[in-house]
């Protein structure tokens, strides 16, 4: 079994109009599902595999709904598919647009779907756009010594601890943003 390496990379140059898409894209797609969600009468839902709806969070049990577990004060619903208002409900919701996950993003700059495994866990590319002190697209790539990956130019690979200052910069101007609105 490889050993796997979470390998830090920033975005950069012609690199960034394509995470810009991405994130515009993925906005668009997390507004078209937030409307299904509240048009159905839901106020909250689960996130699903490849970017669907798992699940719908409602204040009571619906009609037509089975609970599955329960968040808080809110009971986590999927439609009862044993009633006909179940199953259009089940295919209204299974319809709804998909939002992209990161793993797209990576496929952009040549990843191509690798998601290596050391035996016990799988990983997957993560992506962090940081919007403080400055507009920074930060990806981590999980790497093996043997995988063939050569990152085209727009993609630097960045040091763990220049990654790790991104955050804390992030925070810090976060931190001084919010104590100027509160003043």
């Amino acid at each position: 079994m490889p050993d796997v390496f979470k390998t830090p990379y920033e975005i950069v140059g012609e690199g960034i109009p394509i995470a810009e898409a991405f994130y515009a894209e993925r906005d668009a797609a997390a507004s078209e599902v937030w409307k299904l969600v509240e048009a159905l009468g839901a106020d909250g839902y689960r996130p699903g595999w490849g970017g669907t709806i798992r699940s719908l969070l409602f204040k009571e049990l619906p009609a037509n709904y089975r609970q599955i577990g329960r968040d808080k004060d809110r009971v986590e619903c999927v439609p009862h598919k044993g009633t006909k208002a179940g199953k259009n409900l089940a295919k209204v919701i299974s319809g709804a647009v998909r939002i992209p996950d990161e793993q797209k993003l990576a496929d952009a700059f040549g990843w191509e779907g690798r998601s290596p495994c050391d035996g016990t866990r799988i990983y997957w590319a993560t992506v962090t756009r940081m919007e403080l002190p400055s507009v920074r697209y930060l990806m981590r790539l999980p790497r093996t010594t043997d995988d063939g990956f050569v990152p085209p130019a727009t993609l630097i690979e960045i040091k763990q601890s220049e990654y790790a200052k991104a955050f804390e910069d992030h925070n810090e101007a976060a931190r001084a943003s919010n104590k100027e609105t509160a003043n």
